[in-house]
């Protein structure tokens, strides 16, 4: 209905635009495209390149309303895979050219499908089709449409959860896909302890993606336990290349990282034997550095804290605070929120806030005898202080946010934020308030013990290569940054062990890559002159004649080692050697499109970017399973076992992500089905039983 009544709104301005004598020349205005139900527009991209995203698969195209217009986004409608259109699926007729109306048939297995899909992507519990209400609007829609049981929703919901698993696994273990993966724990309202782990890569189209592969539940937090849950994982999906793992800083990773160290070395899966496998946390590591810093609250912020609590503590208070910002003509919208003393970035929101209502609160003060005590009112000092707090902490919020993005390259942005964040705190320590010198000289404690140059070993290496893999900047802007802030000779040792680090990864891949060439050739290729039919055709070769063979071939193979190494050096210093990309202004620049573009003259580094760029350099992605897991996970859920929970989790992320359509399309319509698969019904079954056991338990509920 209201779509109608926009849709004749626009109409009828348009016509009386039209009829006017005073605006007769003026063209109509014509109603948004029908697509805009499909797409939303991609936020936190260049303003002068914005993409529209897909709702329905989520990939994103151009919309620039001159350059683009809306055709490519017709275009992708129509041979969108996760997009349905009831008008045109099963047709049975063509019906009028000069309608959008045609005659759908309707089946039951369709209808079913859909309802487990809405089932998983909107979090409902499996009741909800036993309800009276969506009984009468299935009734309504089509009286055809039996609805099944809760039982057979929550089948329907597994067998879709398999079925999306066979397809990401099926692609990850055909590409030999090199996989970043995320890692953290949780513990529900089950008081069950659950780990997440999630893959980050980067796909043959140059696309990243974000799959969480496992949500299962762990005996506890201790390192081994968590290491072997790992393990467990990577073997269940056939995944043997693992190129990092990024977790929080709990002492308990770092016996995680060294078991998964020990156990993947001996099988080839680590580059460089998981020398730089281990990443730590950035947006843990920034909380750490900002809430070392405010431990000890200032008097302004407490007493500013005290007021926001007196308004927020009555209707009545409340009331009379939004009748005087009316008449100050503020808006009281996001200024009163409470902040939690634990997190930093709570204190900055409630004290941006409440600035913005400072002359509201002065008004408070004046007309209400109740208010604070004098000594707990915020004075127009305290108020000063409180605007310098947030200019200070509102570029930490800021990096923070960087550094959260799950579906965005990160790691080219840590050196970045890393050196203002530094010159931040170079800049406030010289400054003349007392408070924030000394909250800068805590902070500067904090950083150089997580990510000092001089002063600390856990900052990986990896983060400062992806700047020298980024064409703007390379080798040349990390040494000039170095020089910025440390000594000279400090410098140039450091940008050395980043230009090693660099030539090392590049050896090692090129050196892997030449065996991979080497093994797929001996596999593919018969040598001539090896078709022996019989032993009476096998040459004879005397013991000298043996040995020199076998010096000949050992010369060749130290000749070939030495080639690949030299074919690597090669292509890093023509890499290094050739001028930087002159974009340092405004002008955007999408690293993965310009190193799949390039891709043909850097073979090599093409490759170690591929995998660099896929870092998460937090763990937000893992944590932003546990979102998803509280609403699945609730109170009047708690009954759901383990399985259940970790079908309806991962299948929601599956479904919801960007397809991997390189990697389907031969998936769905092969013939052949993997082995761990052959036996799916065994696992079903073995899964309705613990979905009986639920719904026995949603009953009494």
């Amino acid at each position: 209905m209201i779509i109608r009544m926009t849709s004749f709104s626009v109409d009828e301005t348009s016509n009386q635009s039209c009829s006017s004598p005073v605006l007769g020349k003026r063209k109509p205005v014509k109603p948004p495209s029908s697509v805009w139900e499909h797409f939303i527009k991609v936020e936190g991209c260049d303003p002068k390149y914005p993409r529209a995203a897909c709702k329905h698969c989520g990939a994103s195209y151009a919309c620039d309303s001159k350059r683009n217009g809306t055709t490519n986004l017709k275009r992708h409608l129509e041979k969108c895979k996760m997009y349905v259109n009831p008008l045109e699926d099963n047709v049975e007729g063509e019906g009028d050219s000069e309608s959008n109306l045609m005659t759908a048939s309707f089946t039951q297995e369709n209808c079913r499908k859909m309802l487990a899909r809405m089932v998983i992507l909107d979090e409902l519990p499996f009741k909800f089709v036993e309800s009276e209400g969506f009984h009468q609007f299935c009734r309504t829609l089509n009286p055809k449409f039996v609805i099944p049981s809760r039982v057979t929703v929550a089948k329907d919901c597994f067998q879709m959860y398999m079925k999306e698993k066979k397809k990401l696994k099926n692609a990850l273990t055909r590409s030999g896909q090199r996989v970043c993966l995320t890692t953290d724990t949780w513990t529900s309202v089950q008081n069950i302890n659950y780990m997440v782990i999630t893959a980050h890569f980067i796909d043959d189209d140059w696309n990243l993606h974000k799959r969480i592969l496992n949500f299962c539940q762990v005996a506890n937090h201790k390192g081994d336990t968590i290491g072997r849950a790992i393990e467990k994982c990577l073997e269940g999906w056939g995944i043997d290349r693992l190129f990092t793992v990024t977790v929080d800083n709990a002492s308990s990773n770092d016996v995680a990282i060294a078991y998964l160290v020990k156990k993947f070395k001996g099988r080839n899966g680590l580059v460089l034997d998981g020398e730089f496998i281990h990443i730590r946390c950035c947006a843990h590591i920034l909380n750490l550095i900002v809430s070392d810093a405010l431990k000890d609250l200032h008097v302004s912020i407490i007493r500013i804290r005290n007021a926001v609590k007196y308004v927020r503590s009555s209707p009545a208070r409340l009331q009379i605070f939004k009748d005087f910002a009316k008449e100050d003509k503020m808006s009281t919208k996001n200024c009163l929120t409470m902040d939690v003393p634990t997190r930093w970035n709570s204190t900055f929101t409630m004290l941006d806030g409440a600035i913005k209502c400072q002359k509201t609160f002065e008004r408070l003060e004046e007309h209400d005898p109740s208010y604070l005590p004098k000594d707990d009112i915020p004075t127009t000092e305290d108020w000063d202080n409180a605007k310098v707090f947030v200019k200070f902490l509102k570029t930490f919020s800021e990096v923070t946010m960087k550094f959260s993005a799950s579906m965005s390259v990160t790691s080219n942005i840590f050196f970045h934020e890393l050196c203002l964040i530094q010159e931040i705190i170079r800049e406030y320590s010289s400054y003349e308030n007392a408070l924030l010198s000394q909250m800068t000289l805590s902070m500067q404690t904090k950083f150089n013990k997580y990510w000092g140059i001089t002063t600390s070993e856990k900052t990986n290496l990896l983060l400062y290569v992806s700047v020298v893999l980024d064409p703007r900047y390379k080798l040349a802007y990390v040494n000039y940054c170095f020089n910025e802030f440390l000594e000279e000779d400090c410098a140039k040792i450091w940008t050395n062990k980043v230009e090693e680090a660099f030539r090392r990864l590049c050896d090692d891949y090129y050196m892997r890559m030449s065996k991979e060439k080497y093994s797929q050739t001996q596999s593919c290729t018969p040598i001539e002159g090896f078709g022996f039919q019989s032993q009476s055709e096998i040459p004879s070769i005397s013991s000298s004649g043996s040995y020199k063979a076998r010096a000949t071939v050992h010369d060749r193979f130290k000749q070939s080692n030495k080639t690949c190494l030299d074919d690597a050096k090669t292509e890093v210093t023509r890499y290094l050697d050739e001028a930087r990309i002159d974009c340092m202004g405004d002008e955007y620049l999408d690293l993965l499109t310009w190193w799949k573009v390039n891709a043909s003259r850097f073979k090599i580094i093409s490759q170690v970017a591929r995998d660099i760029y896929s870092i998460p350099i937090s763990t937000v992605p893992s944590e932003s399973a546990f979102s998803t897991g509280g609403r699945v996970l609730d109170s009047f859920r708690s009954s759901l076992t383990p399985q259940t929970a970790e079908a309806l989790i991962c299948a929601q992320n599956w479904i919801q992500s960007k397809p991997l359509d390189d990697m389907t399309e031969e998936i769905d319509g092969a013939e052949e089905i993997d082995e761990e698969f052959i036996n799916i019904g065994k696992e079903m079954e073995a899964a309705f039983e613990n979905l009986n056991n639920d719904s026995m338990s949603l009953e009494a509920q």
